[in-house]
């Protein structure tokens, strides 16, 4: 019976996260390799400047005061670096993969500037590895757009799969009297490279 499940678990859950992890392999490589050709993603960015009218609804705290001004602009994604100064500008940033809004305005202006940047497919695959819009240090920051949450979701969801598809992959060599030798060497092999790295950089 635990046969069974550990085997249905194994390739079920394996089936259904497949693309998921091809997503993250390559984005992996995006981030391990910048110079290959490529993924020079960024230097064929497209970017696109224009000025909206805008009407103020004098909100107190920057972050209401963002989407406020995205909602009244139409704008969609992660609210990003939301930035107050001494002399009345206020900027931030909307920010979804592949594409990267930044708006401008002054207390005393009814219009803000905004600036699209859009990059390829590469850059999309480069965003979407470390897309949470949390930044570490950096705690006052909360996610509000949906489509982050769903994101955020999926991953921690992947993470228990993976760990479960090791795990019953495990059980199920370990099933497999004749390939137990090579399957501890392989398991070894593993355990003894993970710790180096995690020594090393400790």
């Amino acid at each position: 019976m635990i046969w069974i499940w550990a085997d249905r678990l194994h390739i079920y859950i394996g089936l259904y996260f497949v693309m998921f992890i091809w997503v993250f392999s390559l984005s992996g490589l995006l981030l391990n390799h910048p110079r290959w050709a490529f993924a020079q993603f960024w230097s064929e960015r497209e970017e696109l400047t224009y000025k909206m009218s805008f009407e103020s609804g004098g909100e107190a705290k920057d972050l209401s005061r963002a989407r406020s001004m995205m909602d009244k602009i139409s704008l969609v994604g992660e609210i990003d670096q939301v930035t107050t100064y001494a002399d009345g500008r206020f900027k931030f940033r909307a920010v979804k993969p592949g594409h990267i809004i930044e708006v401008a305005t002054n207390t005393n202006s009814d219009s803000v500037s905004v600036k699209e940047i859009s990059t390829n497919s590469w850059g999309i695959f480069q965003m979407l590895h470390s897309f949470n819009s949390v930044v570490l240090g950096r705690v006052e920051e909360q996610r509000d757009w949906i489509l982050t949450w769903v994101w955020v979701i999926t991953m921690d969801a992947l993470c228990v799969g993976l760990a479960v598809v090791v795990a019953s992959g495990i059980y199920l060599w370990w099933c497999m009297l004749g390939k137990r030798a090579l399957g501890i060497l392989s398991l070894c092999l593993g355990t003894s490279g993970c710790i180096v790295f995690v020594f090393a950089v400790g």
